[in-house]
């Protein structure tokens, strides 16, 4: 079948991405945050995306994750002024941006409205973009070769090119002077997804609590399709429309589940990974525990 005639016909079957939102458990509240409602985590931005606190969840042994440390979120260029002031007033000390410099400069961040804000870069391919731009359209005609190269954005440019920059992330989050930390990419669920799932093991944080958390994502679905759709400008002439490209939108638990039995795989154990190939010494894993957990 000639490319032009397959993306004039309709896109393929499209599913509600509520349906890929794994139940959340109830969480250790605190004061406005209501046990159980994942909204409640979601900050009130008028120009955030994907901008969440990962406080309340609980460990196996009955601790819980404190408020107010380690935010995670997409890009931050669209903050209105009230939103840098809310931000300041929570007093965000670190902002780290996965982001790549072409990004970066192209929607540069604004920061918290805090003088003591420090920006850091922490460079890492945009998985999106990868999809998009290094046989996106060959892979349009077949959705499970197309799942498969998300997959492997997961895997390979993550966990097995960019374990130095993942340990230096949670090196920054044990610093008790970077906290409380915002870590964002451009949606908020991808590099910044891995980094924090990660962040949630080492915590103690049950598995299905990190894939609940993972697919709360797919709240923010109607934004990252409309950032989609900007992006679409090379493709328009074969007819592509955003619809094609919802399994890069979606996000589902079980592309995190493959990420991480592949570094069990891999590597022996996540802890193993996180020690040999990030960097991360057992010292930092209990600095973050100490830390972030009450």
């Amino acid at each position: 079948m000639r490319l032009k005639s397959w993306f004039n016909s309709a896109p393929p079957e499209l599913h509600d991405p509520l349906e890929w939102i794994l139940p959340l458990p109830a969480m250790a509240g605190s004061p406005g945050v209501d046990n159980g409602r994942p909204l409640d985590r979601f900050l009130p931005l008028q120009g955030g995306v994907n901008f969440r606190d990962i406080g309340g969840y609980e460990t196996t042994d009955g601790r819980a994750i404190r408020w107010g440390q380690i935010y995670r979120a997409g890009v931050l260029s669209q903050l209105t002024p009230s939103d840098q002031q809310y931000l300041g007033q929570l007093g965000i000390r670190l902002v780290c941006d996965l982001r790549t410099a072409s990004e970066v400069q192209k929607r540069p961040d604004k920061l918290p409205a805090n003088p003591d804000c420090q920006w850091q870069h922490l460079p890492i391919e945009n998985l999106e973009r990868s999809a998009r731009l290094r046989g996106l359209v060959a892979v349009l005609f077949d959705r499970s070769r197309l799942d498969n190269l998300m997959d492997e954005g997961y895997t390979r440019v993550m966990i097995d090119e960019n374990a130095p920059l993942i340990g230096q992330a949670l090196s920054l989050m044990a610093e008790a002077t970077n906290r409380p930390l915002v870590i964002h990419c451009a949606a908020g669920k991808d590099r910044t997804a891995v980094i924090i799932a990660l962040l949630l093991h080492i915590l103690g944080i049950p598995t299905e609590t990190i894939l609940a958390d993972y697919t709360l994502s797919n709240l923010h679905y109607d934004k990252f399709r409309a950032g989609m759709q900007q992006d679409l400008h090379r493709l328009k002439r074969w007819g592509v429309t955003v619809d094609h490209l919802q399994a890069v939108i979606l996000v589902k638990a079980t592309r995190l589940e493959k990420t991480l039995a592949h570094i069990g795989q891999t590597y022996g154990s996540i802890t193993s990974y996180l020690v040999k190939q990030a960097g991360i010494s057992r010292q930092i894993m209990q600095q973050l525990r100490a830390n972030l957990l009450t």
